[in-house]
């Protein structure tokens, strides 16, 4: 089970795009981090309301390899690659 459900994750993201609150205030009015809010709003952003469900998968080496091409074609960042590609962590990008 995710740690935190859609549902959540749709308020936080609706009181930075819409109240205009700040991450940084948000984050430690909701103890987490801000990067965390940062990364759910990118998602909201490029999938809509399916970038804040919870997804579990494994990706195959040609997807991960498409990944990594568009990131170092466009100088992305881990964060920004897995916004666009909707992967849930970043750092997995930085594994591959």
């Amino acid at each position: 089970m995710a740690k935190y459900d859609k549902k959540f994750k749709q308020a936080v993201v609706k009181r930075i795009l819409e109240e205009g609150m700040g991450a940084k205030r948000l984050a430690a009015e909701c103890g987490l981090h801000h990067a965390m809010i940062d990364r759910w709003v990118a998602s909201y952003r490029i999938h809509g309301e399916a970038g804040l469900a919870p997804k579990y998968g494994v990706y195959d080496a040609a997807f991960r390899l498409k990944v990594l091409r568009r990131k170092w074609r466009e100088d992305l960042s881990c964060i920004q690659a897995a916004a666009i590609f909707n992967i849930r962590s970043p750092a997995s990008i930085g594994n591959w």
